[in-house]
């Protein structure tokens, strides 16, 4: 009697159990940030600042109407969306500063080609551009940072 209450106890015991394998969520939500950053934060960064530099100049200088451009107001607005998506919360509205961060850098590039002639002005806004994009990068991590600390 006393070997098979033995064998019935060890049996219930929790070294007998399954335990299931720990996954290391660290590396799993790091990986996922970083695909996050790359395949959904840079495009939409990338579509937002050349957008806003298009629709400044065709707004400003060639004096078109924003709703003849349907269509870049569409990709607009899915940047905006994939920007937040890919670095904030989509509920948080402080999180829509992270994208006007973006549109300020593009704004500056802007008002900075006006002091130009109008033929180095077209140069600068689309030739030199590419140059302050890695600026429209860095401008949108910043201000997640200073978003999160605001939070704390």
């Amino acid at each position: 009697n006393v070997c098979g209450n033995e064998l019935a106890y060890a049996s219930d015991t929790s070294l007998m159990k399954d335990e299931p394998e720990v996954v290391s969520t660290d590396r799993s939500n790091a990986f996922v940030k970083m695909l996050k950053m790359i395949f959904i934060f840079l495009p939409g960064a990338f579509f937002l600042y050349f957008s806003s530099i298009f629709f400044l100049y065709a707004f400003f200088i060639t004096k078109q109407s924003l709703l003849d451009f349907k269509f870049g107001l569409a990709l607009w607005t899915l940047s905006v969306f994939m920007i937040v998506f890919s670095l904030g919360k989509i509920r948080n509205l402080e999180c829509l500063l992270i994208p006007t961060s973006i549109c300020a850098v593009t704004f500056v590039l802007f008002m900075a080609s006006l002091f130009f002639s109008e033929t180095t002005q077209v140069k600068v806004l689309f030739e030199y551009s590419a140059y302050l994009f890695p600026a429209a990068l860095i401008a949108p991590i910043l201000t997640k940072s200073f978003v999160d600390k605001t939070k704390d």
